[in-house]
């Protein structure tokens, strides 16, 4: 499956407790969580990583999101 955004409740794709590896696209984590709404134990993953059973949460995913961009840090007006 590919995501591109949250998702609360991988049990209304019929994906619940399945992912047992992921591949991100791009430069951005992503945080998985053993439960919907994103409760329960979160473990963010790093782009490079593949395996969830390093970071065990294999076949305990319920819900999951992409770690928000920080802000620019401002600039001082010169």
């Amino acid at each position: 499956m590919t995501f591109d955004r949250s998702v609360p409740s991988l049990a209304a794709l019929q994906f619940n407790d399945r992912p047992a590896s992921v591949q991100i696209k791009g430069s951005r984590d992503w945080v998985l969580c053993e439960h919907r709404n994103f409760m329960g134990k979160c473990v963010r993953i790093r782009a490079k990583e593949r395996d969830l059973k390093r970071v065990k949460i294999a076949g305990q995913v319920s819900s999951l999101y992409p770690v928000p961009v920080p802000p620019p840090k401002p600039q001082r007006p010169r």
